[in-house]
Parts: structure tokens; C-alpha cells; sequence
């Protein structure tokens, strides 16, 4: 899917499977991302409150779970997450079809954010492993073109299978998660370490982390950019079906496929040039501009304009992620790189498991323009804050300080 002179010296194998393992848990993710929104309001009967819930609950789960997951990985390698939990997934994604009323959706979205966890957490550190320590950005930035190949196709392929039924749907989201557990256990050598060059033989036995806690309070300052980008990407996911309806687009797929298409281009260059300039100088902007777009999809007159906003709007999440995960993962030592994937990661779960009750009910309050204009503030002000990123450093190694 993607050549780099950096796999040309590592296991080959291990990185074209990662990258199809990858594709396989993400284009089910952008299947049920756009199915159950609309599973939830037009099939239960949801509003707009359960509807977001029930979207972005996903990720309460995975709050709890990933730093943990982090931590495992740090220990085993992530050969053993990118198998089991999939399979797990797959069987609680089937398990949507045996249920009626909402809460049960509700819970059985809690679980699988929880299980998932530990495979989105593992995939992240995979890529960096694959890559020498300065070239870390583009390692994000390039598993992350996957993953939003996986998000161009998913919301399309899901306004096919909707028109079929929804046990469709989510038969079809399982069977990815089936294929991601068969290709991954491909995708890695058992107990994989990091290596410190490109075209080092990982070590047969992964090394033990060191004696840190489960969350990694050192990458507290880009988690914090995270969570504001994250909520805005959730709301997105979780009311794109809703926002296409009232400007007209039949095809909700296609508005979420556009902004997944400009995520997709813009982070074929973000990951050289956060490496260059430093992953905050070119995060801050990156989240003024996802702003920007945010408040364009909630003034937007026409469906053409609604496109426009959109794309500008993943312009800016594009470029925002890859280089705050870079500079989370520079913050600690490579052996518990793991650990602090899982704690960014939990933080970015964070942002969007409150994204779809918050919005969901300030909305239904103060006007369905405000789905897209909460996130937009959110994200100026994440922005904002890492544009004074020395003084809130300082304020943080303080507050660590006092509480040890």
C-alpha cells in the first residue's frame, strides 16, 4: 500500500501485513462509524442525545483500557493485539444484530472499545518500530494514510450495505475484524523490540519497561491537543448521517468520505514536516485551521459549501495528529513507548467519548448548528493552549513535582 525506504531494510512482511491489518480494522471501523449513528436514530428510534452516545461511547471503553494495553505491549510486543482482541470485537460487533433496545447498543459500544483498544494502540506502535527514532512523525503519518484509506471507503461501503439491511452491515464490519486477526499475526516477529536503526534484526526478547506508571503523565500536553481534535472527529463521525440529511446530500458516505480524503493527502507530507519543524510548530495551526473548518460546517448555506468545510476541516486534523503523537512518544524512553502510546491514546478517548452526549444535548438545546460549532470552539481553544506550550509545560512538571 505504501512504499518507504524505511521497510526496504526491516521484515518486509511484517510491513505490508501491518499495513493490511491495519486497512481491514479501520475500513470496519468507518463502516459501523457511519452504520450505527444511523442504526441508533432511524432503526431504535434514538434522539439525537442516545444518538451521540451511542456513537462516541466506543471510547469510554478504550479510555479505561488503554494505558494498560500500553503497558502490555510494552511487556509482550504487539504481535498478540493485533490477533485476539479483533476476534473479540468481531464477535461484539455481530452482537449489535441479537439486541433492541438502545442501552444494550450503548454497552456492547463500551466493550468494544475496550477490547479494541489494545489493537489500535499496538498498530501505532508497530509503525514506530519500523522506523528509526527521527523519522518517528512520518512512522504516524504513514500508518495513518492507512487508516484513512480504511475511513474514505468504510462510509461508502456502509451506504451499500445500509441499502441491503443492517444485518449486512455489520456482518461485514465483523468479517474486517476477522481478516485484521488472521493478516496480524503476520504483521509482527513475536515479542518485537523497537530497534534503534532501520535494518536491525528486532531482538528475540522484548526488554521490560521500566518501573513507570500505567499513565504516563509526561505526554499530558500533547494528549491535551488530542482530546481537542479528537472531540471535534467524533462529532463529525457521530452526526455527519443527520448534517447530510438537512443540506441535502443523499449519500451521508460521501461527506464522510470527503473528509477522510483530505486527512488522507495532507498526511502524505505532515509526518517530513513535523520532523523538520517540530511536531508542535506545525500542530498549533493544524488545529486553528480544523477549526476554522469546524465553524464553516456550521454556517455552511448549501451542500456545496458543506463539502468545502469539511474538507478544510480534515486539512486540519490531518495535520494535527501526527505530529502531536511524535512529540508524545519523544517525551519518554523507548522502552515505554508503549505505555506512553496508550496514555495519549486514552486522552484522544477521552475528547471523543465526550463528544457525542455533550454535543448531542447542547445542540438539542441551543440549535443544530451548534453540532459543529461546540467542536469548533473545543479545538481553538486546544489550540490556544499549546500555542503557550512552555508555560503550560511548566505548570505540569510543578503540579508533577508536588504530587510525585
Amino acid at each position: 500500500m505504501i512504499t518507504t525506504a524505511a521497510a526496504t531494510g526491516t521484515n518486509r512482511r511484517a510491513y505490508w501485513s501491518l499495513n493490511a491489518a491495519v486497512f481491514l480494522g479501520f475500513l470496519s471501523i468507518g463502516i459501523l462509524v457511519s452504520g450505527v449513528p444511523r442504526y441508533l436514530r432511524l432503526e431504535l428510534g434514538a434522539d439525537r442525545t442516545w444518538t451521540g452516545l451511542g456513537a462516541t461511547i466506543y471510547f469510554v471503553g478504550a479510555i479505561v483500557m488503554r494505558p494498560f494495553a500500553g503497558r502490555w505491549i510494552d511487556r509482550r510486543g504487539p504481535r498478540w493485539f493485533l490477533t485476539w482482541p479483533p476476534l473479540a470485537v468481531a464477535v461484539c460487533i455481530v452482537g449489535l444484530l441479537a439486541v433492541r433496545e438502545v442501552w444494550w447498543v450503548v454497552g456492547l459500544r463500551v466493550v468494544q472499545g475496550a477490547i479494541a483498544s489494545g489493537f489500535s494502540t499496538a498498530g501505532f506502535v508497530a509503525a514506530t518500530d519500523l522506523f528509526p527514532p527521527e523519522r518517528r512523525a512520518t512512522a504516524v503519518s504513514r500508518i495513518s494514510l492507512v487508516i484513512y484509506v480504511g475511513f474514505i471507503f468504510g462510509p461508502v461501503l456502509a451506504d451499500l450495505l445500509i441499502d441491503i439491511g443492517y444485518p449486512a452491515l455489520f456482518f461485514a464490519a465483523a468479517a474486517g475484524f476477522v481478516g485484521v486477526a488472521l493478516v496480524g499475526w503476520l504483521a509482527v516477529p513475536p515479542r518485537s523490540a523497537p530497534s534503534s536503526s532501520v535494518g536491525a534484526t528486532p531482538p528475540a526478547v522484548l526488554p521490560r519497561a521500566g518501573r513507570e506508571p500505567i499513565f504516563q503523565r509526561a505526554v499530558v500536553i500533547p494528549g491535551l491537543g488530542s482530546l481537542a481534535a479528537s472531540f471535534l472527529f467524533a462529532a463529525v463521525g457521530a452526526f455527519h448521517p443527520e448534517y447530510a440529511e438537512r443540506m441535502g446530500i443523499s449519500r451521508a458516505g460521501t461527506l464522510f468520505a470527503a473528509y477522510a480524503l483530505s486527512v488522507l493527502v495532507v498526511r502524505m507530507f505532515v509526518g517530513g514536516l513535523a520532523d523538520r519543524l517540530g511536531p508542535l510548530h506545525v500542530a498549533v495551526p493544524g488545529m486553528f485551521i480544523a477549526a476554522a473548518g469546524a465553524m464553516a460546517m456550521a454556517l455552511a448555506p448549501t451542500a456545496p459549501a458543506a463539502y468545502v468545510a469539511i474538507v478544510v476541516t480534515g486539512l486540519g486534523v490531518g495535520v494535527t495528529f501526527p505530529a502531536l503523537t511524535s512529540d508524545a512518544v519523544r517525551r519518554v524512553d523507548p522502552a515505554n513507548r508503549g505505555s506512553a502510546m496508550g496514555s495519549f491514546m486514552a486522552m484522544g478517548d477521552a475528547g471523543q467519548a465526550l463528544a457525542g452526549p455533550v454535543v448531542g444535548f447542547l445542540s438539542t438545546g441551543l440549535g443544530f448548528r451548534w453540532v459543529y460549532g461546540t467542536p469548533a470552539v473545543a479545538v481553538a481553544l486546544g489550540g490556544l493552549l499549546l500555542s503557550h506550550r512552555r508555560a503550560v509545560d511548566a505548570r505540569v512538571c510543578r503540579r508533577v513535582e508536588a504530587y510525585g
